[in-house]
């Protein structure tokens, strides 16, 4: 097959004349950007897709920021990096910036990605536990120390469990799926996208109660930075919320692409689990408020039926004034809503 040739060759140092500035564009764009820490609250899993669709997708960049995400050792460090000003921007349960907040840390959330809470419990499906109270007679696996915790003496006291009728296990965050597994326990509690999920996709057969179907809705993670930033430069502030939550949006819409970017930075990431665990992150975000009024929204009465319940089975004390805890300023309708 004879190929031919449509015109004169272009010399090799015109060629590249034209084709530099277009790989240099985004370089360029990005060396230029303003640089933001953000540090996640563990190391990346599936719910991080959200951040690193973000980067790849160029929303920070357009934005004119540089983005770095960082891992996180759980949401009560990532308050303290954040309130101390070590990072800029952070990734945080509700209820540890909260505590943080009662203790002087100087945090407040600018826009969260959990609407509804993921806490819940996972009992094993022979049990046939359809509500609340079917519990009471069974054993409960429960990390000390951990959210799932208080949230679990919320859900008792909601729903007028008999706690003297429920055997509590303390089992480590590690061992609790397979404990499940093994019917060591018969119940466990954690979060649906998180351990209750690994038991899951390990091969056990559960029925999930979450928690804020049952009486316990709380704010879950989201977006936190510090009081200085606030007043420092409210406009970087502003620009990043919103390009994360169009990331968010991208996701919500492409999970399955969104763990392709994940993994892509991050190859360990277990796929099978990761591509079920964004489609229940995804389940969490929406809420009215965020419905009638973009990702994101945050409401009043949210906000303190969160703090009544930290201040009744996590111990908060004292209350934090609402205008301290959160800010809605920074949200708009993401495009396309």
């Amino acid at each position: 097959m004879r190929i031919r040739r449509l015109g004169p060759a272009l010399p090799a140092s015109l060629l590249l004349a034209l084709l530099l500035p277009a790989v240099l564009a985004p370089t360029a764009a990005l060396a230029q950007a303003q640089k933001v820490s953000f540090r996640l609250d563990w190391i990346p899993t599936a719910h991080h897709a959200l951040f690193y669709a973000a980067v790849d997708r160029g929303f920070y960049t357009e934005a004119g920021l540089n983005v770095e995400i960082l891992p996180g050792t759980g949401s009560g460090d990532a308050v303290k990096l954040v309130g101390n000003a070590s990072n800029d921007f952070g990734f945080a349960d509700a209820g540890a910036m909260a505590q943080g907040r009662s203790k002087g840390i100087p945090v407040k959330m600018v826009g969260v990605v959990y609407s509804r809470s993921p806490i819940g419990i996972a009992a094993l499906a022979d049990l046939k536990i359809t509500k609340a109270k079917d519990l009471e007679g069974h054993s409960v696996g429960i990390a000390p120390g951990s959210a799932e915790a208080w949230a679990w003496l919320a859900f008792v006291n909601v729903n007028g469990i008999d706690g003297d009728k429920v055997r509590r296990v303390n089992v480590g965050p590690a061992l609790g799926p397979q404990s499940l597994l093994e019917r060591k326990i018969e119940a466990l509690a954690g979060f649906v996208t998180g351990n209750l999920l690994i038991a899951e996709t390990r091969g056990a057969k559960v029925t999930v109660l979450r928690f804020g179907d049952h009486g316990v809705e709380i704010y879950g993670n989201g977006i936190i930075t510090h009081d200085a930033l606030l007043r420092r430069d409210r406009a970087l502030v502003g620009r990043f919320v919103q390009a994360t939550f169009r990331g968010v949006q991208w996701v919500m819409q492409r999970p399955d692409e969104g763990i392709d970017i994940l993994r892509k930075y991050h190859p360990t990431v277990d796929e099978r689990f990761a591509r079920a665990a964004i489609r229940r992150v995804i389940d969490l975000i929406e809420s009215p408020a965020t419905r009638e009024r973009g990702l994101g929204w945050m409401t009043a009465q949210q906000w303190e039926r969160t703090q009544e319940i930290l201040a009744r089975f996590a111990g908060l004390s004292p209350k934090s004034p609402l205008e301290d805890l959160f800010t809605n300023e920074f949200l708009g309708r993401a495009p396309g809503r």
